[in-house]
C-alpha cells in the first residue's frame, strides 16, 4: 500500500511539472504561402505553441500571448497580449508619410543628418488640389531641372504606377492638367476637396532618381534588410542582415520605357517570360556582395565597412525619427506592440545607402533555398528575443538596461546577427558617435571664427 502510495504521489509531481510548463500561445492569420512557412517553424518550435485558426478563433485568440493577425478589427487585446502590427506602422509604410516623417526629425536635430542622406529628395505632389503649394513650387523650381525624377504613387505597392521623367518642365504641365481636369470633376459631381485627396491615385511621390547606381555585373539591385521593433514603449529596434535582388535586365541610363531594367521589384521582375531562365542569379546573398565588392569593384574593406555603418545609420535614423513621431501619443505607453519591417535600400556607385520603403508585411516566401533558410534564421532570432521580452514585461525597463551591443555578442548564434539600433531605455543610438562627431566639427568651426 505505501508503494503504490509513493507511486501515485510521484505521478502527481511529474503531472504538476507538466502542467506548470507552459509553453507559449501563437495565433496567426496570412496568406496561404506564409502560413505554411511560419507555422511550421512554431509547429516544430520548443519554444512555441501554435493555436489553429479555426472555428474558435476567439476562444484561441484569448489564450495568446503573441498575436499574429494582419488585423484585429473588433478585437480587444487582453492585458497579457502583444500584436505584431504598430498603431502608427502607416507612417513609415506610406511613401508620403515616411517623407514628412524623415523631414521632420531632421528639422528636430538641427539637421546635423540631413534627410536627404537618408531618402532621396522627395516632393509630395497632390492632384487634387487645384493649386501648387509651396513644396510643389519648390519641386518644379529652376534647381531642379536637368535632374532625373522617379514617380510613384504614395500608397504604392509592388512597383505599380512607378515612372521616370526626366523632362521636369513637360511633367509641370502633365501635372498642371491633371490638377485643373480633378478639379473640374469635382465641381461637376459636387465633391469636397478632402474626397479627392483620400484618393490614392491623385497623391504622387517625386524623388530625385539615383541615376549612378551601383551595378552588379551590369544590373541594379537592392537590399531587402530586416528592422526588428521589439517594443514601441519603451522603443528597441535591431537589424538584421537580408539579401540582394537584382534586375534581369542590364541598366540601360538612355532608356527609361523599360522600367525592368531600373525597378527591381520582384513582382514586376517576375512578369517577364525571362524571368524564370535569370531567376536563379537575381538573388544574392550579403556575403557574395561582399566579396563582389572587394574583389571586382577594387573597394577597400574599410570603404565596405563604411558601406555597413551607412546603412546601420540609415535604419537607425528611421528608428528615432519613429519614436519622434509617437512622442505625441499618450496610448503607446498601454500597447504591448512588436514588429518586423521590410527595408528596402538603394546603393549609389559611391556606396552610399538609401531607403526606398518600408514594408510592413514583409513577404516570407520567397523559393529561393538560401533566400528561405536566411528568412527562417531571421524569423527565428527576432521570436528568440521576443520570447525573452514577454518573459520580463511585469519588468520590462530593467529587462532593456542590459540590452546593449555586447549583450548581442555573448547571446546564441541566431541572436548575434541582430544588431542594436535604438534603445530608449539606456539612450542608446547607433547614430550618436555620428551626431557627436558633427556636433563637436559644428563647435570647432564656430570657436576658429571668433
Amino acid at each position: 500500500m505505501q508503494k503504490l502510495f509513493l507511486s501515485l504521489l510521484v505521478l502527481f509531481l511529474i503531472l504538476q511539472c507538466c502542467c506548470c510548463y507552459k509553453k507559449k500561445a501563437f495565433v496567426y492569420q496570412m496568406n496561404k504561402k506564409m502560413n505554411e512557412r511560419i507555422s511550421n517553424y512554431f509547429l516544430n518550435s520548443d519554444e512555441w505553441e501554435l493555436l489553429d485558426n479555426s472555428d474558435r478563433e476567439k476562444i484561441n485568440m484569448k489564450y495568446a500571448d503573441l498575436i499574429w493577425k494582419a488585423k484585429l478589427k473588433e478585437y480587444v487585446l487582453q492585458p497579457h497580449q502583444w500584436w505584431n502590427h504598430s498603431p502608427h506602422q502607416w507612417s513609415l509604410n506610406n511613401k508620403g508619410r515616411l517623407v514628412s516623417l524623415l523631414r521632420k526629425y531632421s528639422d528636430k536635430i538641427n539637421n546635423l543628418i540631413e534627410y536627404t542622406e537618408i531618402l532621396p529628395e522627395s516632393y509630395r505632389v497632390y492632384l487634387s488640389r487645384s493649386y501648387f503649394s509651396d513644396e510643389e513650387k519648390q519641386l518644379f523650381s529652376e534647381k531642379n531641372r536637368g535632374k532625373t525624377w522617379i514617380v510613384k504613387p504614395m500608397g504604392g505597392r509592388r512597383g505599380e504606377g512607378i515612372y521616370i521623367v526626366d523632362d521636369l518642365d513637360k511633367f509641370y504641365e502633365e501635372v498642371d492638367n491633371k490638377k485643373s481636369n480633378l478639379y473640374s470633376q469635382r465641381h461637376q459631381s459636387n465633391q469636397s476637396d478632402e474626397d479627392d485627396e483620400k484618393k490614392e491615385a491623385t497623391q504622387l511621390i517625386v524623388q530625385r532618381y539615383i541615376d549612378n547606381p551601383f551595378l552588379i555585373n551590369g544590373k541594379k539591385f537592392d537590399i531587402r534588410c530586416y528592422l526588428y521593433v521589439s517594443s514601441y514603449e519603451p522603443f528597441v529596434s535591431f537589424y538584421y542582415p537580408g539579401y540582394l535582388r537584382k534586375s534581369i535586365y542590364d541598366y540601360d541610363k538612355e532608356n527609361y520605357t523599360n522600367m525592368l531594367s531600373h525597378l527591381v521589384n520582384v513582382s514586376l521582375q517576375k512578369q517577364d517570360p525571362n524571368y524564370q531562365n535569370e531567376a536563379k542569379d537575381s538573388l544574392w546573398m550579403m556575403e557574395q556582395f561582399k566579396e563582389y565588392v572587394l574583389q571586382q569593384k577594387n573597394y577597400t574593406e574599410e570603404d565596405y565597412q563604411n558601406f555597413e555603418k551607412n546603412l546601420l545609420k540609415v535604419l537607425t535614423f528611421i528608428s528615432e525619427a519613429f519614436v519622434n513621431y509617437q512622442e505625441n501619443d499618450p496610448s503607446r505607453e498601454n500597447q504591448k506592440r512588436y514588429q518586423v519591417f521590410g527595408a528596402d535600400i538603394a546603393v549609389d556607385e559611391n556606396l552610399n545607402p538609401y531607403i526606398l520603403e518600408v514594408n510592413i508585411d514583409p513577404q516570407l516566401d520567397n523559393p529561393h533555398e538560401q533566400v528561405t533558410d536566411l528568412q527562417l534564421k531571421m524569423l527565428e532570432a527576432c521570436q528568440s528575443f521576443q520570447g525573452k521580452v514577454l518573459d520580463n514585461q511585469e519588468n520590462l525597463r530593467e529587462f532593456y538596461q542590459q540590452i546593449d551591443p555586447e549583450y548581442l555578442k555573448n547571446q546564441d548564434s541566431l541572436q548575434k546577427n541582430l544588431i542594436l539600433l535604438y534603445n530608449s531605455v539606456t539612450g542608446y543610438s547607433y547614430n550618436y558617435s555620428i551626431l557627436q562627431e558633427r556636433l563637436q566639427k559644428i563647435l570647432q568651426q564656430k570657436i576658429e571664427e571668433l
